[in-house]
């Protein structure tokens, strides 16, 4: 007598959304974060409860949108992942009235992506005597 015993192995792909990336420090007030020329600024973001670990982008636009670099992430998983994205930029005066945001993504999951609001960076006016 023969047995035959079959086995099917079905892996699932699951990915969870992470919420909408919020910028959490400089915190914009009526959508403007507020600079001085040639002083650092550290643009914070976090995108929350994601799975897998979501990439997280800052990007900056004045006529073309251009993505930042030098940004760090943290990671925090406690089953999902919250990713904060900390970087430093030191604006100059071509960057005044530029928006800033960032945004969540998946490697091949376009409709999974989830973008910030957008900040607009105002200098201060800096003047020399």
């Amino acid at each position: 007598m023969t047995i035959l015993i079959a086995t099917t192995i079905v892996y699932y792909r699951l990915t969870v959304k992470p919420s909408k990336p919020v910028i959490i420090a400089p915190v914009p007030v009526n959508s403007v974060i507020s600079g001085s020329e040639g002083s650092s600024l550290s643009l914070t973001c976090l995108s929350s409860s994601g799975y897998p670990q979501q990439t997280v982008e800052w990007y900056k636009t004045k006529g073309a949108t251009t993505r930042l670099h030098g940004c760090t992430n943290s990671v925090a998983n406690d089953g999902l992942y919250d990713v904060t994205t900390v970087c430093p930029f030191i604006p100059s005066a071509a960057d005044d009235r530029a928006s800033f945001y960032c945004q969540s993504s998946y490697d091949g999951e376009p409709t999974l992506r989830g973008t910030s609001d957008t900040a607009r960076l105002q200098l201060k006016c800096e003047f020399g005597i």
